[in-house]
């Protein structure tokens, strides 16, 4: 595995891993409407969803998962182009050193523009489901007059217009903060899972079947168990 391998091959990475990543999606998504939690997520997020805007929904995540699996390829490259650098230091090439510094700077440009794109594309999904959501609790809120019942309640609840959009932004902000994260996590530890599998290969640094699968273990299981216990020593 090489630079120029992996960077002629990003155009084809990024279509089979969308592929896999808007199947996998489905399918957790189906398995999590026949759960409570999925009933109630879905009861929630469906009357945002009709046949007129469908279509528009369905293309908007397909950008925005292509935004996240750019991410994760941007940092696949940033690790052999950093290997390319650190290489051409080690081997004194002045000529491939500022070659690859050159690289790096373009990708970082790249980069730049990429986290300017996600965040106005981001925005703009959110911003729409917010409206449509908005919408639709609003209009249950003033169906068959609730809001006179409320004045008969003991603890009567303030600016509730105000709440029910404060709440539908936590619930769409948290909403895309999970996928994204969980979609990103998944995806670069799979990617990266597979760069130190390949390292037996070098010369340097053979590895056994067993050792490699040591090696594997020591990685992810130490800091995964690490941050289990953090996270649960923060909640207890």
């Amino acid at each position: 595995m090489n630079w120029q391998t992996e960077l002629n091959s990003s155009l084809s990475w990024i279509l089979t891993a969308l592929f896999w990543v808007v199947l996998c999606f489905s399918m957790v998504m189906i398995a999590l409407k026949q759960t409570s939690f999925g009933q109630k997520f879905w009861h929630i997020a469906s009357p945002s969803i009709n046949r007129r805007n469908s279509i528009k929904i369905i293309i908007m995540l397909l950008v925005l998962f292509t935004m996240i699996l750019l991410e994760v390829r941007f940092s696949v490259l940033n690790s052999f182009f950093y290997n390319g650098l650190y290489s051409s230091m080690q081997e004194l090439d002045a000529d491939k050193f500022w070659f690859f510094a050159k690289l790096n700077a373009l990708l970082v440009l790249v980069q730049v523009i990429h986290s300017i794109a996600n965040y106005f594309l981001q925005q703009v999904f959110e911003i729409r489901w917010l409206e449509s959501l908005n919408k639709v609790l609003v209009k249950r809120w003033l169906e068959n007059k609730k809001y006179y019942r409320l004045k008969y309640e003991k603890d009567l609840p303030d600016n509730i217009d105000q709440r029910i959009e404060q709440d539908a932004r936590e619930f769409i902000s948290s909403t895309v903060t999970i996928v994204r994260g969980m979609i990103n996590s998944v995806l670069t530890t799979i990617e990266f899972t597979i760069i130190l599998w390949s390292l037996w290969r070098v010369k340097s640094f053979r590895i056994k079947y067993r050792k490699r699968r040591r090696f594997l273990y020591l990685c992810f299981y130490y800091p995964c168990n690490i941050n289990v216990r953090l996270d649960w020593t923060s909640l207890n």
